[in-house]
């Protein structure tokens, strides 16, 4: 397992600095994969800043405020009801599909956009794709033992991830001019990910085993790499916002 590790390590690496030639903004929720992220970014040296969406349902901001010892250049957005409100009117007639996952998901990276371009980046970054190639949704835990089923259903759901949310959010990126780049989502990130054997992403129940290893060969806190996965719309609070006020 130590040759797949470090083969993500150098991939994200190396499409990172091949992209990446202006100041950087990534969304950053402190999960396993943003944290990477954010660490490789460091590690690279490039010009970046982390921002990270919470509202009075968060429950990303006791990480946030953990890893900040880590991370020191993190601004935290709040968001209120009235936020939510009128970035939904705003963003329903500007991606391409309706639903309520994308709605929330693209009014993190709404505000997320918008401060970043206000601190004149160019560039946003996402932790986009990473569920699909490593096994991160609580749906693949049926499907582990059946590795040739799990496979193909990985498969499916990242071709998706690039022909509907990636355009979902490149979509919110070009409302403030910035270039969209998800680092997961490459072809060479792919390529990497369909090497690496069923059994090292979800291995004792426990999803995307494999990339909480390279946050521990990363050197980062075991916070990061033990925390449980939660989607971003849940994390940030905004789903449980929008099912309250019925928004869709």
């Amino acid at each position: 397992m130590k040759k797949y590790v470090e083969d993500i390590i150098k991939t994200l690496k190396q499409v990172i600095r091949e992209s990446v030639n202006d100041k950087v903004a990534l969304s950053f929720s402190a999960g396993l994969d943003s944290s990477i992220l954010a660490k490789i970014l460091r590690d690279l040296g490039l010009n970046h800043k982390l921002y990270s969406i919470v509202t009075r349902y968060s429950k990303d901001e006791e990480y946030i405020f953990k890893i900040k010892p880590y991370f020191s250049n993190v601004e935290i957005i709040r968001l209120s009801e009235t936020d939510i409100i009128r970035t939904y009117r705003f963003l329903i007639k500007r991606i391409p599909r309706k639903t309520r996952m994308d709605l929330s998901i693209a009014t993190c990276f709404y505000f997320v956009a918008r401060e970043a371009s206000k601190d004149e980046c160019k560039i946003l970054m996402t932790a986009q794709g990473a569920d699909e190639l490593f096994g991160g949704y609580y749906r693949y835990l049926r499907l582990s033992k059946n590795p040739k089923r799990l496979k193909e259903e990985m498969e499916k759901d990242f071709i998706k991830c690039l022909n509907i949310d990636y355009l979902r959010d490149k979509n919110v990126s070009d409302i403030f001019g910035l270039k969209y780049f998800a680092p997961f989502s490459t072809k060479e990130m792919h390529e990497v990910a369909k090497k690496i054997p069923m059994e090292y992403k979800i291995k004792n129940n426990i999803r995307k085993f494999i990339l909480r290893e390279v946050a521990k060969t990363l050197n980062l806190p075991s916070f990061i790499y033990n925390r449980e996965k939660k989607a971003l719309q849940y994390s940030t609070g905004i789903e449980k916002i929008v099912k309250k006020l019925k928004l869709l």
